[in-house]
């Protein structure tokens, strides 16, 4: 039986190039579409009724969510960030995006240690980053089946976010890929049919 999450080659290609089309968007256009997909995404009722919110630390070229969980932050909700342990992520509570964040895995800003161990059971929603997304809520994720392996654990709405570049017309799945429940861009939430 193969192992669950050896590369296919056709997720590898297709990761290079979507990687490529993210980096090819302008720093003004991604500026404008990461506000929009906030917008959005603050809208959205999972969003409004959590208490505590997964979300994740931006690199340069994904979906800016900075300002979002600084807001939540704000409004006195938990705001949790994956880092990674091994093949595993596990979740930290921050309270300030600036002294609690340090560059952790692959150079991706996670929770400082000390920050406070969120339960995977107290997360009301997770907002899920990706190289690539379809419309049937299929995700296709940096390679390590990190995400995969922590959705799998929680029973929170999962809902992808991206730029509309990143959406393509199917995602090659697996059995252990986990499907979002929403995806969100600039152009709004796409619930899968």
């Amino acid at each position: 039986m193969a192992h669950p999450h050896r590369t296919d080659p056709r997720k590898a290609d297709l990761r290079g190039r979507l990687l490529a089309t993210r980096r090819g968007l302008g720093t003004g256009e991604r500026e404008r579409s990461s506000r929009a997909i906030r917008g959005h995404l603050a809208a959205l009722p999972a969003v409004r009724q959590a208490t505590t919110v997964l979300g994740y630390a931006a690199t340069d070229a994904e979906v800016d969510l900075d300002p979002l969980l600084a807001a939540l932050l704000d409004e006195g909700r938990t705001v949790a960030l994956p880092v990674v342990d091994g093949a595993r992520l596990r979740l930290a509570a921050v309270t300030d995006l600036d002294s609690d964040l340090v560059l952790g895995h692959l150079g991706v800003r996670e929770p400082r240690r000390g920050c406070a161990a969120v339960p995977e059971s107290t997360i009301g929603v997770a907002l899920v980053p990706g190289v690539a997304f379809d419309r049937d809520g299929g995700r296709l994720g940096y390679g390590g089946g990190h995400f995969d392996r922590l959705l799998a654990e929680l029973d929170a709405p999962a809902i992808g976010v991206a730029f509309h570049a990143q959406l393509i017309q199917r995602v090659p799945l697996r059995p252990h890929d986990v499907r979002m429940d929403l995806v969100v861009t600039e152009d709004g939430a796409i619930a899968p049919t």
